[in-house]
């Protein structure tokens, strides 16, 4: 079977390439697997800047092509490396040509994880080579603190600095390297129509990721009422509202963070339940927002406005006194309750 080489700029030149949401996290740059990703980055190197001509091929990627979108089933971890190698690489020279082709790459396992590589890509980044690049790209104005609670972002900034040990700092030559006719690092790519499979494949193969949470679980549903821009808050702006009660703790339990978000909407949701019935004891142990969230919010388009206003409200708002904080735990006291609706009407008015 004769298949053509590629390198990355070349698939990505020809198609917009999207990690789909079944495929599990980016793994290759996890600090537990640091080893194996400094070997590689060491082989990408040696390549790059060897004074005799050398290449290197990452073996095969499989994908489906849908409508000029490649959907990889096997090759998320090495297109994800090489995503990050050519953005390194181009720090501080990257045309705007340039950056529309490496948008073109993107995380549909999270909305944070999308919109991180997106960030990476249009925004600028004053580099320093004494410092880490994780750390300078934590404390761009863009980066959202709650990113770090993503372990794809928390993977890829990882990659980032093994690559900056190597490299040291941005090469436009390399980069040109990369993106030539000529590039050394290349792959096979193989589109899974030849082989007439279908996406079932693909549930196959990420069998063994880990379940999401509650929160998770809910919030895959929840997001489905929003419109992309309120969508891509909740794993960014909104989640950082939740991340600023945590990070001041020694260390940070995402577990937490997690709990008090979903916290918030379930008690925001029964205070714009008890504007419309009366909530007694009963109805309130009762509550299962699983079974409440769809009933209020996308029959009553209203309620799901005013959430998001007090979401946005949120973002900016400093509760020096912990006022907010104590509405979002298991089971706030009436008078706490009625103290944050009112707060919740101010923003809404």
């Amino acid at each position: 079977m004769i298949t053509k080489e590629y390198s990355f700029w070349e698939l990505i030149t020809n198609y917009d390439i999207e990690i789909p949401a079944i495929q599990r996290d980016y793994a290759q740059g996890r600090k537990s697997e640091s080893r194996i990703a400094k070997a590689l980055i060491s082989d990408l190197h040696d390549v790059l800047t060897s004074i005799e001509t050398k290449k290197i091929n990452l073996h095969f990627v499989y994908g489906k092509i849908d409508n000029d979108h490649l959907i990889p089933l096997d090759g998320q971890q090495r297109l994800t490396t090489l995503f990050l190698l050519h953005w390194f690489l181009s720090i501080g020279t990257l045309c705007e040509s340039s950056k529309k082709t490496l948008s073109k790459f993107t995380y549909e396992t999270r909305p944070s994880s999308e919109d991180f590589c997106l960030k990476l890509v249009k925004e600028s980044l004053k580099y320093d080579s004494d410092k880490k690049v994780s750390e300078q790209i934590e404390n761009a104005k863009w980066f959202f603190l709650s990113w770090k609670n993503d372990p794809t972002i928390a993977a890829m900034l990882n990659m980032l600095d093994i690559i900056q040990s190597k490299f040291v700092k941005p090469n436009e030559n390399l980069f040109n390297q990369l993106i030539g006719d000529s590039s050394p690092i290349q792959f096979h790519f193989l589109p899974l129509e030849r082989f007439k499979l279908d996406d079932k494949i693909y549930v196959k193969m990420n069998s063994r990721g880990k379940p999401l949470t509650e929160f998770e679980n809910f919030k895959s549903n929840f997001s489905i009422l929003f419109d992309d821009g309120n969508k891509s808050k909740l794993d960014n702006e909104w989640l950082d509202i939740f991340w600023k009660f945590e990070k001041e703790k020694a260390k940070i339990n995402i577990n937490d963070v997690d709990k008090k978000y979903l916290n918030f909407i379930i008690n925001a949701t029964l205070n714009f339940c008890a504007e419309t019935i009366d909530i007694d004891k009963k109805i309130k142990d009762n509550f299962n927002i699983f079974d409440e969230y769809q009933a209020l919010y996308q029959q009553n388009s209203e309620s799901l406005t005013q959430i998001t206003i007090v979401l946005d409200a949120l973002t900016a708002f400093s509760d020096k006194e912990r006022i907010f904080e104590k509405f979002l735990e298991d089971d706030p006291d009436y008078w706490d309750r009625l103290r944050f609706y009112a707060i919740m009407q101010f923003f809404i008015k």
